[in-house]
């Protein structure tokens, strides 16, 4: 939640934590206003108990400037649609769009993770759960108890074809029971994240990554059949809206292999900058890469965080 550099997180907000752990509110790290040992569902209902009574301040202008940004700094940019292969951000705007408010939507950790979180437009009532901060790979299967919690409703999940190996027999359980689950992959032939990192921070050095260096995923529609499952493939931007109708409107489990770039950049993000003697420092929040000029960051800071925005 609060990135590689803390110190700096939320400068002018105040920081608030329930945990029920002692140890969680005192760990080093964050500088907290309000520590409060409860149990978080007790303590939340009592604030919402108390919420008639408080007079919040307008947040319009704060809003306006949100959603400047946003116009200004899209997370989808229009050059992906005309990629060779789909991009991921390009394809996550598409299926988010189709959604309902009534599916559930599921998130694997690793390039989906970045990528659904970023993009994803979460609608009224809709539920988006994801693995998070504890990056698991596999949590792909959480979508057989979030759709049977969901009364059987449709529920799309995102995942990599590396985390598909992570729980995938699960496969016989969602075929089994028929249950309604779109499973959508990310297909980069390999890891994506792991590539970049050695790539950036390892003088190209590249191992574990892919099929060349020891890591094959295999071919996932092969697998859907033989658990039973349709398959659909999606190859190239042309086909992404029409196939995307076609695993939505399916009656039944669906597993969509989606062919992203092998060396799709993962943009904005945060990234480290590493130092002649091999050190990394990690970029606050707010300076993502790819990075703004030094004038155009400070135009857009309050003047506390202009300062420490050095050329």
């Amino acid at each position: 939640l609060v990135g590689h550099d803390p110190k700096n997180f939320g400068q002018h907000a105040k920081k608030i934590v329930i945990d029920i752990d002692e140890e969680e509110l005192n760990k080093p790290g964050l500088k907290l206003d309000l520590k409060i040992k409860d149990d978080a569902k007790r303590a939340l209902a009592q604030i919402l108990k108390s919420t008639d009574k408080i007079k919040l301040p307008k947040f319009s202008s704060w809003v306006n400037q949100c959603n400047y940004w946003k116009k200004t700094y899209p997370v989808v940019l229009a050059a992906y649609q005309d990629e060779q292969l789909v991009n991921s951000y390009y394809f996550t705007d598409k299926l988010s769009d189709y959604a309902t408010k009534d599916d559930m939507i599921i998130v694997d950790t690793g390039t989906c993770f970045h990528v659904a979180c970023q993009v994803w437009k979460i609608k009224q009532g809709q539920r988006f759960l994801t693995t998070g901060g504890l990056s698991s790979m596999g949590y792909w299967a959480a979508c057989i108890g979030g759709c049977v919690a969901n009364h059987r409703r449709r529920t799309v999940v995102i995942t990599g074809d590396g985390s598909l190996q992570m729980n995938i027999q699960e496969l016989a359980t969602i075929k089994h029971n028929n249950l309604p689950i779109k499973i959508i992959i990310f297909n980069n032939n390999g890891y994506l994240l792991i590539r970049h990192t050695q790539k950036n921070f390892m003088q190209g050095r590249l191992f574990g990554e892919g099929p060349d260096t020891g890591v094959w995923c295999p071919d996932s529609l092969k697998i859907a059949q033989a658990y039973g499952i349709k398959g659909v493939r999606i190859n190239k931007v042309s086909e992404v809206e029409a196939k995307i109708k076609e695993v939505m409107e399916y009656d039944g489990p669906v597993v969509c292999d989606v062919m992203t770039p092998e060396w799709q950049l993962i943009i904005p993000r945060i990234s480290s900058q590493k130092l002649p003697d091999g050190t990394l420092v990690a970029k606050p929040y707010e300076d993502m890469y790819p990075y703004l000029s030094r004038k155009e960051m400070r135009k857009n800071m309050v003047a506390e965080a202009q300062r420490r925005i050095k050329e």
